[in-house]
């Protein structure tokens, strides 16, 4: 390791002397720039040995010579101007993070025009191998070196056979010489003679240069200005794409629709308050003919162990979709916003993983928002429901009579589940059962209990309209006080929602404003191991705030 350090050092000496082996007559060089190979290849030993050298470089360079840097990877290209403040220059040497693939040609370009007007400089190259990322073709390096007359010598890591005649061709262009640091021995002979030969002198100037701090200058490389255009291009091809089958769902639901009334005169009668009641009878979605006739698709997804219950959560969410379409849907739906995370996030992984977690999120909170929604709705109609039933036993109707007649002309969620459950009588179940099973999924006591106390009257006898007014009086309290509790308890939830979207939104805005201070969390392992922590404390903390402020009547 050190024989190879020892002759990468002597080979850069050689050529990063100002004017090398200068000869009379040859204008001594003013202007030195290092442009450095920052590609993921350059990890380890490589990327470490070219720092101690340009440092060591630094070092030894005469006064009144400036020094400029250039690094170049398929991310982007750091470009420090020459400067005589040789700090700033060490400290962006020790900065240098060696990711991407190699854009050589783009980083000579880079270089020469960051050449000072009037100057006389310099380049020395420092690659490990092939170009594989730059828009620029040698043709058009070469002409750059020969126009700005430019002297360019190059010196390569390890073997580079593929790119050896190019990098030869760009070495004879600007007058310089290549070498490959593989040859160890003849490189300390050439560092030998180099020590052995007096320093250069630059060409004095009538004002003594002031020293200058150069702020490093970031230039967009072509590769990466081709990804931003590719990302680009996807993601519009991908919402002309979206904007395609969501017109063509459309178009096929209102031709379906118009299929559907056409065949309404010869609709299936199921329950006879329906013959004469269209609404109801589009409204009660198993006699639906789209749902009658039998998908492949949906069953093989709602059957799947990675898709269980989809159409089950779309029911109870009163969404009238198929599982397919869900699904066809919230695809979409994560692509567009991978393609989006990607033009903030370079990691094609990270933008898929956040949009999938993102999208999974949302669907599942918005399907259990309309899910409550729904039982909110039969919990507070529920009572008006059982005193509609009391009053038709009163005027002498049976119990399913009863049940029948409040179903009547009504849309909303009590209804609706109950049309369910006359629909289930009618294909053998008891209305006991049936409207035990509407409490479960309902996920409501107050029917359950009513459920209970008529199986009650069945066996011991009574006034079963009296009884179902006092159940609609209880529930209608029950009601009341928990819209009470709730009000009472609105601060304590508010403040919830505060401390759980505080520090989501603090990460946000910097994730917005000051992206360098944040991409700790997913470029540094400690920052990985950070960010997970700190999701799994908010959900924890989101979770144990919830069942502190939450009250169960």
């Amino acid at each position: 390791m050190r024989r190879w350090l020892y002759a990468l050092l002597a080979s850069l000496a050689f050529m990063l002397s100002p004017t090398g082996v200068a000869t009379a007559g040859v204008t001594p060089t003013d202007t030195v720039i290092l442009v450095l190979d920052a590609s993921g290849s350059m990890k380890g030993e490589k990327m470490t040995s070219a720092v101690e050298v340009g440092k060591t470089f630094l070092t030894t360079v005469p006064a009144g010579i400036k020094v400029g840097l250039v690094t170049f990877n398929s991310r982007d290209i750091a470009v420090i101007p020459p400067t005589l403040d040789f700090n700033v220059l060490s400290e962006a040497l020790s900065a240098v993070k060696p990711e991407g693939n190699t854009s050589l040609y783009d980083g000579i370009l880079s270089a020469i025009d960051s050449i000072e007007s009037g100057s006389t400089a310099r380049i020395v190259v420092l690659t490990d191998g092939d170009d594989t990322a730059s828009k620029s073709i040698p043709a058009e390096v070469v002409s750059a070196i020969t126009s700005s007359k430019v002297s360019l010598d190059v010196v390569t890591v390890g073997d580079a056979t593929k790119e050896i005649d190019v990098l030869q061709e760009f070495s004879q262009a600007g007058g310089g010489r290549l070498l490959q640091t593989k040859d160890a021995a003849q490189l300390t002979d050439v560092f030998t003679k180099v020590l052995a030969s007096p320093p250069p002198v630059p060409t004095p100037t009538a004002v003594v240069p002031t020293p200058t701090v150069a702020e490093p200058v970031i230039v967009e490389s072509n590769s990466t200005a081709l990804d931003r255009a590719l990302r680009g291009a996807a993601i519009t091809v991908l919402v002309v794409l979206a904007l395609f089958v969501g017109v063509r769902i459309f178009k096929r639901r209102k031709d379906t629709q118009k299929l559907d009334d056409a065949l309404d005169p010869y609709a299936t009668t199921l329950l006879p308050h329906e013959a004469s009641n269209q609404k109801s009878r589009s409204e009660f979605e198993p006699s639906d003919r789209k749902n009658r006739r039998p998908k492949h698709v949906t069953v093989a997804l709602t059957k799947s162990q990675y898709f269980p219950g989809i159409a089950d959560k779309l029911d109870r969410a009163g969404i009238a979709m198929s599982a397919e379409r869900w699904i066809i849907s919230w695809t979409l739906g994560s692509l567009l916003l991978t393609f989006g995370l990607m033009l903030i996030s370079d990691s094609i992984a990270i933008s898929a993983t956040l949009a999938l977690l993102t999208t999974f999120f949302i669907q599942n909170t918005f399907l259990k928002s309309r899910e409550g929604a729904l039982k909110r709705e039969f919990e507070e109609r529920l009572a008006d429901f059982l005193t509609i039933i009391a009053s038709g036993l009163r005027a002498g109707l049976s119990f399913a009579q009863a049940v029948e007649s409040a179903v009547g002309d009504g849309s909303g969620e009590v209804e609706r589940q109950i049309r369910r459950a006359l629909a289930e009588v009618q294909v053998g179940s008891t209305l006991d059962a049936a409207l035990m099973r509407v409490a479960k999924k309902m996920d409501s006591d107050d029917l359950s209990w009513t459920i209970a106390a008529l199986r009650i009257q069945r066996e011991v006898g009574g006034n079963l309209s009296k009884i179902l007014d006092t159940a609609a009086v209880t529930i209608r309290n029950r009601a009341e006080l928990k819209r009470e509790i709730r009000t009472l308890s609105a601060e304590g939830r508010m403040s919830a929602y505060v401390l759980v979207a505080l520090p989501l939104g603090i990460f946000g805005f910097l994730l917005l404003s000051r992206r360098d201070y944040v991409k700790i969390f997913w470029t540094e392992t400690i920052g990985i191991v950070m960010l997970a922590m700190f999701v799994i404390l908010v959900t924890a903390g989101w979770f144990w705030i919830r069942s502190v402020v939450t009250v169960r009547v």
